[in-house]
């Protein structure tokens, strides 16, 4: 994962956080929010090539609130044989098929508060053999205060 910080240095700042592109029939990288932070939920956004083989997909999006309990969850429609798609959640969560028709579901996962240890996961049911996503894209807010190092704030 890269992550791409802000230039500002206090308050509530945005974060990109951008995984690498996973090996075929692998879903992407979970992503767990480190020790001692808090993040407040921008974007997750994902996209998948699947391969010619008929099978019906189901993608889905889960926060683990605790790292082991799904908190929140937000399923996608079922994907077919050759089909490109984008999966999006924001402030509203977007399946998006390539020469296809967006479908929208209003509420997106947009302005959730995480906690340390709780973790983002794209999950996908019924994977076949040559499936394959491109890499996660995250952005994300942290709260960050002023530190006081001797007589100087920095």
């Amino acid at each position: 994962m890269t992550r791409y910080a802000p230039k500002q240095e206090f308050g509530l700042l945005p974060y990109t956080m951008v995984g690498s592109v996973p090996a075929a029939t692998a879903v992407p990288a979970d992503i767990t929010v480190p020790a001692g932070e808090i993040w407040k939920l921008g974007s997750l956004s994902v996209g998948v090539t699947n391969a010619a083989v008929a099978a019906s997909r189901y993608a889905f999006f889960q926060i683990l609130c605790d790292g082991v309990n799904i908190s929140h969850e937000v399923g996608f429609a079922a994907l077919t044989t050759g089909l490109s798609s984008r999966f999006s959640s924001g402030l509203t969560t977007t399946q998006r098929n390539v020469g296809g028709v967006a479908t929208a579901w209003s509420g997106g996962l947009a302005g959730m508060v995480l906690n340390a240890g709780a973790i983002i996961r794209f999950g996908y049911s019924n994977i076949q053999a040559a499936d394959q996503f491109t890499a996660s894209v995250l952005c994300y807010f942290k709260w960050k205060d002023y530190e006081f190092k001797g007589h100087e704030w920095s």
